[in-house]
């Protein structure tokens, strides 16, 4: 069975039970962010030559990144790393515009997780919830 995560942005933060870790894979964050017991995952961040993607091309290259990652065992060893239901957040409301969405994507496609996008109607049940479901 693969660990359960999920992606969100900030402004979806205070829907969030706090027993889930917060994970963060943008490069700052919002001013009014105090990250006590948040996570930074700077690789799962988009690199320099991504950012550098002046050609609009930059989601081909954030793949590439995690490619890279999957193939050299980092992507597995940060993934082992996060808790079970950690939240992995960064600034775009629009998942189909952000780096998350591909992250979620891959780590799907590669059975590395189960990863699915915070919903505001959803709600995150507490993880003593889901552990009895199983």
């Amino acid at each position: 069975m693969s660990k359960k995560l999920y992606t969100t942005y900030y402004a979806k933060l205070k829907k969030i039970p706090m027993e889930h870790r917060r994970v963060q894979i943008s490069w700052g964050t919002p001013d009014w962010w105090g990250p006590k017991g948040c996570q930074r995952k700077v690789k799962l961040m988009p690199n320099k030559q991504v950012w550098a993607s002046i050609d609009g091309c930059w989601q081909p290259r954030y793949r590439e990144q995690l490619q890279a990652l999957f193939e050299s065992g980092e992507l597995k060893e940060i993934v082992d790393s996060l808790e079970e239901g950690s939240v992995l957040i960064c600034f775009e409301a629009d998942v189909s515009k952000c780096h998350r969405g591909i992250l979620k994507e891959f780590l799907n496609e590669h059975e590395m997780a189960e990863v699915e996008e915070f919903q505001a109607e959803d709600e995150i049940k507490p993880l003593n919830e889901q552990l009895s479901l199983l």
